[in-house]
């Protein structure tokens, strides 16, 4: 619909990405008459042209992703809306070099604007009408009282499930939450965190339908209601700026990222298989199976009120309800259930992960996704981050107190967390360190026994290294006093491993490597007949080799090798926490485990629907490989928190570090791997990385790695 009031200038630009044929529109949404970017409109492309619903940021900008088949030369419809503002909805060629204005505003004429009608105002009083019927049945639900939750609003259906509530003083767009009487429970609408809530539909709209069960009833514990009532969780911010000095939250107010429970609650059995079941469908780690009974319970007080509160609401014990729960966590079937997963095992940094995933698709709503990964953020600490999804959502939805009211929450978080920062003393960078020991020291001769979790973590000496690569960045950590540079391994071959994945010491100039050379490479050790690797079937594998220059014999004289300093450039596909291991002395805290980097030539279509395991793997196994920053000295750029937005952003990146060969792995085997290897192409690695640069364009040719268009994410 078009009217006079409001220019949506958008201009559109058409880009190739690389080495994919994807095409992408991207874009700016303006206000004609004030020339003002608009931010929070929505934009999406109509019919099957594969994209899914972007939002525009606080530019104004936005980029649609468009699906395979659509090539230069086609038409799409494209949709822009905002509150406040009449719909656009206009076919654009792709492959048009455009802005593209859409004029709705008649241009001035001598200096004088044009007239413009002024809008309709809005009805004193608004009308609902929708029906009610049995979830599963279809069957109509009669004479049943429908109302609107704290209001005085109500209305019956009739004898084919029809209601209509009348005179309700509330504006068309604004947030209604609905309740039937007993003995129904509302199933459908179950949006933005409350059973029965929806936003109250334009009289134009479709009457609005209305699915509900019987108290009781156990489709409750079947897949999709089990979503909606993880995904509730979300929507309730925990007030974490009052928690005391002393409390075993920390100091920031926020739960340790590395000290979640694996939660559990009122189902202590539920364990390694259920980790192993939402694993299988991730290359990260989801939760730790050695939690201790203390970090159990630092959650499960607020999981079992909350599980409590959704078993009542249901009519249904909470046994059966944690259950159904234990056994929908084992069938996962994409990023955004995997977030809630990981909520409901108390793994926030890895549901933060999954939920920035689900934003490059999913079926979940915008509003359901943005608060997802704003609370994941806020229990991290993350608290600059959470905001920015919570004013997204809000600027969605201005009318919504829901989006304030917790974004208030956060920033008294954030106030406690920088004034107990004031109150600490923070540790100097120090840039001065002690030579390194021989590579080659004494290490026991047997493997020995594998340490427990109560044995994890001790302290094996101090880390030293007579390089230091990243300068004025170095950052100190607890782990450089604690853990030396060959770890707590105990057999030779992996204590010499471990201090090859601590070298700082690589020289350059680097050498500029492509995804040919690794294949290459990979394909040279494994002519040698060396045995690395640790599982492949039912085979167990001989591990890293005492001597690893064994691994390298066939490798031409020209090729690069293990220690020298090579650059790649190209994308990064995917960034985690590493897990428990013992190069960083079987510790596992954010600061104390590596940062391992997806990274590929071109940006993989992980995302694309539909996506399965299968297709996930055969992009990984064909494309990419490993780079990871290790904790020692660890500057804050390169840091899981830094590196993420490269990711969301696809930026063109040069990532220079050590050349290295992870030898406690196998590759992929076509387009399949072992349970427990991760999908990569190659088990050459850049490790440990000492610097990130970000191309300053968005094309691979203009990114080339001698080009003057790279700037390091390290201050100066």
């Amino acid at each position: 619909m078009r009217t006079a009031c409001v220019t949506i200038v958008l201009a559109i630009s058409i880009s190739l990405a690389y080495g994919q044929g994807i095409l992408t529109f991207s874009g700016v949404v303006t206000d004609a008459n004030t020339g003002k970017k608009i931010a929070g409109a929505l934009v999406s492309l109509a019919g099957g042209s594969g994209a899914k619903e972007e939002v525009t940021d606080s530019d104004g900008v936005f980029v649609l992703t468009l699906s395979h088949d659509v090539k230069a030369g086609d038409t799409v419809r494209l949709r822009v809306r905002k509150d406040g503002y009449e719909a656009f909805d206009e076919n654009v060629t792709v492959g048009q070099s455009l802005p593209h204005p859409v004029a709705l505003v008649p241009k001035t004429t001598k200096g004088k604007p044009t007239r413009v009608s002024p809008a309709r105002p809005k009805p004193q009083t608004a009308t609902l009408r929708g029906f009610v019927s049995e979830k599963g049945s279809g069957q109509a639900v009669t004479a049943t009282q429908v109302w609107i939750m704290g209001e005085p609003y109500t209305g019956t259906t009739d004898d084919r499930g029809r209601f209509t509530i009348s005179n309700i003083a509330k504006p068309y767009g604004s947030d209604v939450t609905l309740g039937v009487d007993a003995p129904w429970v509302i199933e459908e609408p179950y949006y933005l965190g409350y059973r029965g809530r929806t936003y109250f539909p334009n009289p134009g709209a479709q009457p609005l339908a209305v699915y509900v069960r019987r108290y009781g009833d156990q489709g409750f514990l079947q897949g999709p209601s089990l979503e909606k009532m993880l995904g509730q969780k979300p929507f309730h911010f925990e007030d974490r700026s009052t928690v005391p000095a002393d409390d075993e939250y920390g100091w920031n107010g926020a739960i340790d990222p590395q000290e979640q429970p694996h939660m559990v609650p009122a189902q202590p059995s539920v364990g390694s298989a259920q980790i192993t079941a939402v694993a299988s469908h991730d290359m990260s780690v989801i939760a730790y199976d050695s939690q201790t009974e203390w970090q159990r319970e630092n959650n499960e007080k607020e999981w079992n009120v909350f599980l409590k509160e959704r078993a009542e609401e249901i009519g249904l014990p909470v046994s059966q309800l944690v259950k159904a729960i234990d056994n929908w966590v084992r069938d996962l079937k994409n990023d955004y259930q995997r977030g809630l997963a990981n909520l409901y095992l108390g793994d926030y940094r890895s549901a933060t992960i999954k939920f920035h995933q689900a934003l490059n698709g999913s079926d979940a709503p915008i509003e359901q996704l943005y608060m997802s990964v704003a609370y994941a953020e806020y229990r991290n600490g993350n608290y600059d981050e959470s905001s920015v999804f919570l004013r997204k959502l809000s600027d969605l939805h201005p009318d919504d107190p829901l989006p304030r009211n917790n974004l208030s929450i956060v920033q008294r978080a954030s106030a406690v967390q920088n004034q107990k920062r004031e109150q600490v003393p923070q540790p100097v960078p120090q840039y001065e360190f002690p030579s390194a020991p021989s590579s080659r020291e004494a290490a026991p001769e047997d493997r020995g026994p594998q340490k427990s979790p109560t044995q994890a973590c001790k302290n094996n000496g101090k880390f030293e290294s007579a390089c230091n690569p990243f300068g004025t960045a170095t950052m100190v950590h607890a782990i450089d006093n604690t853990c030396a540079i060959s770890g707590d391994a105990a057999s030779p071959g992996d204590q010499a491993q471990d201090r090859q994945k601590n070298n700082l010491c690589a020289k350059g100039p680097a050498r500029v490597i492509t995804i040919k050379d690794l294949t290459a490479l990979q394909q040279a050790v494994d002519a040698a007949g060396v045995d690395y690797g640790a599982e492949l079937g039912s085979k167990l594998h001989a591990g890293p080799p005492s001597d690893r220059s064994s691994l390298f014999t066939k490798l031409p004289s020209s090729s690069p090798r293990e220690g020298d300093l090579v650059s790649f450039v190209g994308y990064i596909v995917d960034a985690r926490s590493g897990s428990l291991e013992t190069v960083n002395c079987d510790c596992g805290k954010p600061d104390q485990t590596d940062v391992q980097i997806v990274v590929a030539d071109h940006p993989l279509n992980l995302q694309a629907k539909p996506t399965s395991v299968a297709d996930r793997d055969t992009e990984l196994c064909s494309n990419s490989f490993i780079a990871e920053t290790i904790p020692h000295r660890r500057p804050a750029a390169l840091e899981l928190a830094a590196i993420e937005p490269l990711r969301y952003k696809k930026a063109i990146v040069k990532i220079t570090g050590q050349l290295f060969f992870d030898a406690s792995h196998r590759p992929c085997y076509g387009s399949a791997h072992t349970k427990a290897d991760p999908s990569r192409l190659t088990v050459f690695e850049i490790h440990p990385v000492y610097d990130i640069e970000v191309c300053s364009q968005n094309t691979m040719t203009q990114c080339t790695s001698d080009s003057k268009e790279w700037k390091s994410v390290m201050p100066k």
